[in-house]
């Protein structure tokens, strides 16, 4: 009796530790997807610090994510704009990787300009949007 007894009890107690394991791995599955496989992001902004009146200004972006790996698909948009007004700058280009270039039109007055760059990931990828903001003065 005392060995039936055991052995009920021990196949109870294997029961329920199976269940309590499957019941772990169902609560991880129910995290909502928009929190997995996302990695941050920091977007670089390569601007010379000033740039001569009438000339176009060369602006290079780059994108990498957190730890060893960097994105290899998304979109980058460019701003740029005078800080009192009178000019504004949008560019839209694909990211592949690396640094993506970016070359405004002429810039008409002196003052101060900002450049916003914003990286968009593609709609299957792991990382993170990103965006970063600088400012570069235009002189005589």
């Amino acid at each position: 009796m005392k060995k039936m007894l055991a052995g009920l009890v021990a196949t109870f107690m294997m029961f329920g530790l199976v269940a309590g394991v499957s019941a772990g791995a169902a609560n991880a599955d129910s995290v909502p997807a928009r929190y997995q496989n996302t990695v941050p992001v920091s977007v670089s902004i390569k601007v010379a610090d000033t740039a001569q009146k009438g000339h176009a200004v060369r602006i290079g972006v780059r994108v990498q994510g957190a730890g060893n790996g960097n994105p290899d698909s998304g979109h980058v948009t460019i701003r740029v704009a005078r800080v009192n007004g009178g000019y504004r700058y949008l560019d839209v280009k694909t990211y592949d990787g690396g640094t993506v270039y970016f070359t405004t039109s002429k810039l008409p007055q002196v003052g101060k300009y900002s450049v916003r760059a914003r990286f968009d990931r593609s709609t299957k990828s792991k990382y993170m949007d990103g965006d970063n903001v600088t400012t570069f003065r235009v002189v005589r």
